[in-house]
C-alpha cells in the first residue's frame, strides 16, 4: 500500500470542517487526562509508535478540494519527532489544572499537516504524574479519548513491568465508515432518510432560524470562560420508581419535561432539541478512534400538532425521537443544514465521559470546559443510588434565581404530583 493515502471524509468531518471554517473557530479540541504514579516520559514515544500505527485517524491530515474534504493518511513511519507533539511541563505542584493546560487547549490545530493531537506532561505531588492528550475533535470523539486514555494506560504499565506490547492495525477505519456512509447515501433508505429529513425541516425554509430559536444564539465556540450557569436535580432510584410506575419510560419522561420546560419560558410553540449519539452501532466500529457522534433533532412544533396536555406532549415525543432514530443515517451534505448550536442540546452521556468534579462544600458538580455554547446544556450524570440532570446555561443570557426556582420546581411538579400530566399546558 502506497503512502499518503487520499480518500474521501466522513460527512461528519466536512460538516464539521465547514462550521469551523465559517465561523473562524480558532480550536476544537477535545482533552482527556490520565493519572500516573510514575513518569510516563520514558515510555511515550514507544507508546506512540503504537498508537498511531494502529489508529489511521492519529495520522491524518485534510485537503480541502473543490468543496470536498478529503482524508490523508500518512505512513506510520513518518510520524513527527516527539518534541512536535509531547511538552513536558516542569514540577509545579498545587497548580489549577484549568490554568496549566488552559494555554495548550486553546491553540488550534494545522489540518493541513498531522499529528492534530499533543501530550502534555506534568508532575503535580510527589509520584503524581498527569498526562494530558490533546485532540482535534474531527478525528476523535469522547469514546474515542476514553480508548486511547485506555490504550496509554495499558501501554505504558506493560512497558515500566518490561513486558511486550503488541498493538495490531485496525482492521476498520474511518475511511471503510466513510466509503459505507457514501454508499449508504445513495441506497434506495439512504434517500428515504434524507427526504424524511428535508419534510421535518422544510419550516427552516419559510422562517428565518432567529423567529423559530426561542433563545439568543451564541455561536462562537471559543468562549470557554464565558460565565456558565449550573443548576443540579437529583433524582433517586426511588424517585425513579415511582416515575416509572407512572410514566413508564424514565428517559422519555426527563426529555419531555425538558422540552415542556422550554416550551414554557421560551413562550412560543416551536422548539428544536438536539441529542447526541454514537454511530457505532457494529462491532467492527467499537474500537475504532474517530468521529462517531452525530445528532438526532427532536422538532416539536405545537402549531401544527394538536397537543393538550403533558401526557399527549410526552407521546409526541416519543414518536418524534422513535423517527428520528428510525432515521437517523442520512446525507448531512444534502439535508438543510440545522445548526446544533441553535438546540438546546441534551448529551445523554455517562460521567466517565467528562472530567467530572464534585464539591462537598457546596454540593455541586461541574464539568470541565463545559461552556454553555447552547441556550441551555443538559447532561445526565448515572449514580448507583440515582440520576443527576444537569442544566448549564449562560449567566448573562438568563438571570440565575429564575433559572433555579423555575427549574427545580417544574421537574418536582411532575414526579411529586404525577397528575399533573392530565392538566392544559400551561404555555
Amino acid at each position: 500500500m502506497e503512502f499518503p493515502i487520499k480518500t474521501i471524509a466522513t460527512e461528519r468531518q466536512f460538516t464539521e470542517f465547514e462550521y469551523i471554517r465559517a465561523n473562524n473557530v480558532k480550536f476544537n479540541n477535545l482533552r482527556g487526562i490520565i493519572e500516573f504514579s510514575y513518569s510516563p516520559v520514558p515510555y511515550i514515544d514507544n507508546v506512540f509508535i503504537n498508537l498511531v500505527r494502529k489508529h489511521e485517524s492519529l495520522r491524518t491530515s485534510f485537503s480541502y478540494e473543490n468543496n470536498k474534504l478529503y482524508q490523508i493518511i500518512h505512513s506510520e513511519d513518518s510520524i513527527p519527532s516527539p518534541e512536535n507533539y509531547v511538552n513536558i511541563i516542569e514540577n509545579r505542584e498545587n497548580v489549577s489544572l484549568d490554568k496549566l493546560f488552559k494555554t495548550e487547549l486553546e491553540k488550534g490545530f494545522d489540518y493541513s499537516t498531522w499529528p492534530l493531537f499533543r501530550i502534555l506532561i506534568t508532575q503535580i505531588e510527589h509520584e503524581k504524574y498527569l498526562l494530558a492528550f490533546l485532540i482535534d475533535h474531527i478525528i476523535s470523539d469522547g469514546k474515542s479519548l476514553e480508548i486511547l486514555k485506555s490504550e496509554i494506560t495499558d501501554m505504558c504499565d506493560k512497558l515500566k513491568s518490561k513486558l511486550p506490547i503488541v498493538y495490531e492495525p485496525q482492521s476498520f477505519q474511518m475511511k471503510d465508515h466513510a466509503l459505507w456512509e457514501e454508499k449508504f447515501n445513495s441506497s434506495e433508505l439512504g434517500v428515504k432518510n434524507l427526504k424524511y429529513w428535508k419534510k421535518e425541516f422544510e419550516w427552516l425554509e419559510e422562517n428565518t432560524l432567529d423567529d423559530l430559536i426561542p433563545f439568543k444564539i451564541r455561536r462562537d465556540k471559543n468562549l470557554i470562560k464565558e460565565p456558565t450557569g449550573c443548576l443540579d436535580i437529583f433524582l433517586t432510584n426511588t424517585m425513579l420508581e415511582n416515575v416509572k410506575t407512572v410514566y413508564k419510560n424514565i428517559n422519555l419522561f426527563i426529555l419531555s419535561v425538558i422540552i415542556y420546560w422550554l416550551l414554557k419560558i421560551s413562550k412560543k410553540r416551536n422548539i428544536i432539541v438536539a441529542m447526541p449519539f454514537s454511530s457505532r452501532e457494529t462491532s467492527e466500529l467499537e474500537h475504532v478512534v474517530g468521529y462517531l457522534i452525530s445528532a438526532l433533532y427532536i422538532h416539536v412544533d405545537l402549531r401544527i400538532n394538536q397537543v393538550n396536555t403533558f401526557e399527549e406532549l410526552m407521546l409526541l415525543v416519543g414518536r418524534k425521537y422513535s423517527n428520528a432514530l428510525d432515521h437517523r443515517n442520512y446525507s448531512r451534505r444534502k439535508s438543510v443544514s440545522v445548526d446544533p448550536y441553535s438546540a438546546a442540546m441534551i448529551n445523554n452521556l455517562t460521567y466517565r465521559f467528562f472530567d467530572h468534579d464534585y464539591k462537598e462544600s457546596t454540593k455541586s458538580h461541574s464539568l470541565h470546559y463545559s461552556a454553555c455554547f447552547y441556550p441551555f446544556k443538559f447532561s445526565f450524570v448515572y449514580f448507583k443510588n440515582g440520576r443527576l440532570i444537569i442544566c448549564d446555561y449562560d449567566r448573562k443570557r438568563f438571570p440565575e434565581n429564575f433559572i433555579l426556582n423555575n427549574f427545580t420546581e417544574f421537574v418536582n411538579s411532575f414526579h411529586d404530583l404525577p397528575d399533573n400530566r392530565f392538566a392544559p399546558l400551561d404555555l
